[in-house]
């Protein structure tokens, strides 16, 4: 259990640090996708 938690708090930050760094090309792409699938 202890590794697992490990592991899962270093993916939390990875993703926080990416988020944050990265956040508004994040929200656009996603923004598009669902666009573009609504089109569909």
């Amino acid at each position: 259990m202890p590794q697992f938690a490990s592991i899962r708090t270093r993916k939390i930050k990875k993703i926080r640090k990416f988020s944050r760094s990265n956040i508004t090309v994040m929200t656009r792409t996603t923004n598009c996708f669902y666009n573009s699938r609504v089109t569909l």
